[in-house]
């Protein structure tokens, strides 16, 4: 009987020995390494030019880009416009903005990109146009309101310099207009270069043309529309997971 409980007492402690012996084991064991965090897609960023091109939405979207432009997950920007233009500070603001973005750009034409939209566009170094969209008239509309310029100073008012009044004198004010027009043009042959096929002489009548006719000119590259515009993207930055945005 003795011999049997000594048995079991030496069969009981060799138990416990090696359970102990298995956790402190178990503990010195290094922990396998927490999985590192996956990396973000590269993101191409779809962003809609479809108003008017004046403030505040210019100043916002111009903000808009800013932040994106510091994204290192933003690979690329596809301007998704449909706006008849609008005034020359916020046009230029906005194309200026984006000729800063060191980021890809294209621009697809979902409808119009006339006057200024279409100086956006040619920020971006592609542009396609959708089917029956219309493109172009580069040039510029100034109003000249009669009681400004037409008419003479009332009596009643005093001035102390002959353009005090006016502000500019009417010569320069027309000078003024052409020169914001060859600024229109010059920013499309510096964003067209190499790209153009006909004389500028032709779009400088400032008239809209269709897509078909603007490729045919090179003022746009490809009738397409967004997921063209993306899927080509893609290609030439050598994108094989991303996602798209909007």
């Amino acid at each position: 009987m003795a011999d049997r409980n000594l048995a079991v007492g030496v069969a009981l402690a060799l138990a416990l020995g090696v359970a102990a012996l298995l956790i402190v084991l178990t503990q010195c064991m290094p922990k396998p390494a927490a999985e590192a965090p996956q990396p973000q897609k590269p993101k191409i960023v779809l962003v809609p030019v479809d108003f008017v091109l004046q403030s505040p939405q210019v100043g916002q979207l111009v903000s808009a880009l800013t932040k994106l432009a510091q994204r290192n997950d933003v690979a690329g920007l596809v301007l998704v416009i449909n706006s008849p233009g609008g005034t020359v500070s916020d046009t230029e603001a906005l194309y200026t903005a984006l000729r800063g973005i060191n980021k890809t750009k294209y621009a697809v034409v979902t409808g119009l990109a006339a006057s200024g939209a279409y100086y956006v566009a040619v920020a971006a170094e592609r542009i396609y146009a959708t089917p029956s969209s219309w493109v172009g008239s580069v040039g510029v509309i100034a109003v000249l309101w009669p009681e400004e310029y037409l008419y003479d100073i009332p009596d009643y008012i005093y001035t102390t310099g002959p353009l005090k009044y006016y502000g500019r004198d009417l010569t320069d004010y027309y000078n003024d207009i052409e020169r914001v027009r060859l600024n229109f043009v010059e920013a499309v042959l510096r964003g067209r270069a190499g790209r153009i096929r006909t004389d500028p002489a032709v779009f400088e009548t400032a008239a809209v043309f269709t897509a078909d006719q603007a490729r045919e000119m090179g003022l746009i590259d490809k009738i397409g529309g967004v997921f063209d515009a993306v899927d080509d993207m893609a290609k030439e930055l050598g994108l094989k997971q991303y996602s798209v945005v909007y």
